[in-house]
């Protein structure tokens, strides 16, 4: 993930065909726990990018 173009889930899934959907959710959401990446927008339009 480049630290300064924010990528969809879509787009994770794309690049990491072998990682499960939940599996990305629950990175995801660990990592903007750890204050590591933000999400911008929301729902269908949320992107996430290193902070």
């Amino acid at each position: 993930m480049d630290a300064y173009v924010p990528v969809s889930k879509a787009q994770l899934q794309d690049r990491l065909p072998d990682v499960s959907v939940a599996t990305i959710n629950r990175v995801l959401k660990k990592l903007m726990g750890e204050g590591k990446v933000e999400k911008i927008g929301s729902y269908r339009d949320a992107r996430y990018r290193r902070v």
